[in-house]
């Protein structure tokens, strides 16, 4: 997309400044372009707008069904094709207690099972590449806007309500003092794109390890087949790896990645595969291999004078359940639903109107982050409190049927039914 380097001196002042050139700010951009607000995007001089990664690594995103509804509403969804989205029906998590590392018991045998039916819908999530979805996103801005649409590398352009969106390490929340409270999680999230001989399951799996495991998260996520490229398998399935585990372990996987006879990885990959192979099928590595650190942040407030947070600047989350970006496309559009209902008297920054904005996220993002940062930091708990869990999983896996009641309300929460 082209950018507008500056703005003409005679320019009336913008209703909206959308600060930030990832995928959560094209999306407010396109938000107010179907409400008829005057919006520029303002994103920095060395990062002008989100392009398709380069990194080697797929990132896959996980889109909850009243997400991907909002999408659809702008003419997002419906750009994607459908060999590009990989529908996800079912989600197993093999929760490791001390008691089954200690008794040598394999608990892949009796996973936390979630199913779309269980919340009465027809899947649970889609995964889409990143590319994919920023190239759907590019899209509809091109079909909104044509071939220059409303950016700048000017953030201090005059607008009424400025909409920060730029990422857990935003520097305008930071200069207007809304830098977040950060939590160190100690681990770094390994990531690759695995392929497995055996067919595609729609189903997303985890593995949940004890404290001889580090506590570690590792996440195979179901990817769409691949089209039109020959180099590669295109029998079997694709997954995508998300493997948290203590920085210092995560970061030996790269230091051992080759040796004397050129093999990529090896030591990787047979620990991926004693963990998972038994459930998905041998897997071997059809990517780069990357870490990056995990942390949670949250911002003290989500608004300020004529400021409203969302994504990753208001509230970034551990990655275990894939819902960080829902969280922030859900900031969007409770933001713009609240625009377009105010009252005609209003102006769209009103305070209270931010008010309104921030009280809603609260009380459905908060819940949300403060479950998944409680599980990713489950090596802290009590004893009390693991011996706990510890009984609530044979619990489970002895009666199903209890389970089934506890895991069904669940369901409906990870779709938002």
């Amino acid at each position: 997309m082209q950018m507008n380097q500056s703005l003409p001196s005679t320019h009336k002042p913008y209703d909206l400044c959308i600060m930030g050139g990832g995928a959560v700010g094209m999306v407010a951009l396109l938000m107010a372009h179907q409400q008829g607000l005057n919006a520029v995007q303002a994103v920095s001089q060395s990062t002008p707008g989100a392009t398709p990664s380069t990194t080697g690594v797929p990132r896959t995103y996980a889109i909850a069904p009243k997400v991907q509804n909002g999408l659809a509403r702008l003419g997002v969804w419906g750009l994607l094709k459908d060999h590009q989205i990989m529908r996800c029906k079912d989600m197993r998590i093999f929760w490791q207690t001390e008691a089954d590392q200690a008794s040598a018991q394999n608990s892949s045998q009796t996973p936390i099972h979630f199913s779309a039916a269980q919340a009465h819908v027809s899947e649970l999530c889609s995964f889409v590449a990143e590319d994919d979805l920023i190239t759907a996103l590019n899209a509809a801005l091109l079909a909104a806007f044509g071939p220059t649409p409303p950016t700048t590398v000017n953030e201090a352009t005059p607008a009424k309500l400025r909409i920060v969106a730029q990422g857990a390490n935003s520097p305008a929340a930071a200069q207007l003092g809304l830098a977040p409270t950060v939590y160190d999680y100690g681990h770094s999230a390994v990531v690759a794109v695995l392929h497995s001989e055996q067919a595609f399951t729609h189903t997303a799996f985890q593995w949940l390890g004890c404290a001889q495991q580090g506590h570690d998260v590792l996440a195979l996520l179901p990817l769409p087949p691949l089209h039109n490229l020959p180099e590669q398998p295109r029998q079997g399935s694709r997954y995508g790896l998300v493997w948290s585990q203590p920085t210092a372990q995560a970061l030996q996987w790269l230091e051992k990645h080759d040796n004397a006879q050129g093999e990529r990885y090896e030591t990787l990959l047979n620990a991926i595969n004693q963990r998972c192979a038994s459930t998905v099928g041998r897997l071997s590595l059809h990517s780069a291999v990357q870490t990056f650190p995990l942390y949670q942040s949250t911002a003290p407030s989500y608004i300020g004078d004529g400021l409203a947070l969302v994504g990753d600047t208001a509230h970034k989350i551990h990655p275990l359940a894939g819902q960080g970006l829902n969280l922030g496309f859900e900031d969007v559009f409770t933001l713009f639903d609240i625009l377009a209902a105010r009252e005609p008297w209003r102006g769209i920054d009103d305070s209270r109107l931010l008010a309104r904005y921030q009280r809603q996220r609260r009380a459905q993002a908060d819940p949300i982050s403060q479950v998944i940062h409680t599980i990713a930091r489950r090596g802290d708990w009590p004893q009390a409190a693991q011996s706990l869990w510890g009984t609530g999983l044979n619990l489970y896996r002895h009666w199903p049927s209890v389970g089934e009641r506890i895991t069904q309300q669940i369901a409906k929460r990870m779709v938002r039914v």
